[in-house]
């Protein structure tokens, strides 16, 4: 009487875990990625280093004088790396404008205060900002000769530099002090952003702490 041959050792019963069927009693587990995380890494640092190389470039030489092959040599890159993650040239520009600049991350900085009275809040608020604005010369460049001069442009900054300013404004009215209404916190903060912005940027060489103190009183008083 002939009998069945032994299950082979070879075949689908040998295959092991890592050629992608179950372990014995447990489930398949998912091949890793090796090498995901450094090209994740890889792929940041290229795109910050062509934001790095427009910033300086747009701001030494202007927006419409620098070719996107200068950028791309600055920054060590090719040019289609750059049209792959901006698509174009001004876009570029748009996401300069959208990470680059102090506004947005002033609005962070002003929702991390935690002082509670409105002095206190304006003195914190308004250092954090003066030092910001005071580091910015390259993106203040751009913004003065490029967005300002461009409408669509123009259009978003005033919508970033508006909740900039809505963030201190909410903070100013919740603050302990006086009633201010939410109108009056409004111009209030824009008077104080202001007045902060520029002693930082284009006014003459002074302290901080002098320059936020000259603020205060003036926002203070007009409230």
């Amino acid at each position: 009487m002939q009998t069945s041959d032994p299950p082979s050792d070879r075949g689908d019963t040998g295959r092991t875990a890592g050629a992608g069927t179950a372990p014995a009693g447990g489930s398949a587990r998912p091949r890793r990625r090796v090498g995901r995380p450094r090209v994740a890494r890889e792929r940041a640092e290229a795109r910050r280093k062509i934001l790095d190389a427009a910033e300086a470039l747009f701001a030494e030489n202007g927006f419409d004088a620098t070719a996107t092959s200068a950028v791309a040599e600055r920054a060590g890159v090719t040019s289609a790396l750059i049209f792959y993650y901006f698509k174009t040239k001004r876009g570029l520009l748009q996401a300069l404008i959208d990470e680059r600049p102090f506004l947005p991350r002033f609005a962070e900085l002003v929702a991390d205060v935690k002082d509670a009275g409105r002095r206190a809040l304006l003195q914190t608020a308004g250092i954090r900002l003066f030092e910001l604005a005071h580091r910015s010369g390259p993106m203040v460049r751009i913004v003065i000769r490029e967005v300002l001069q461009k409408d669509d442009l123009r259009e978003h900054w005033e919508d970033v530099l508006e909740r900039a300013v809505d963030a201190l404004a909410q903070r100013m009215a919740a603050a302990d002090g006086p009633p201010l209404t939410a109108a009056r916190a409004m111009v209030a903060a824009r008077l104080f952003f202001n007045a902060v912005a520029f002693q930082a940027l284009l006014g003459p060489d002074v302290p901080a702490e002098r320059a936020v103190g000259e603020a205060i009183e003036l926002v203070l008083a007009a409230c």
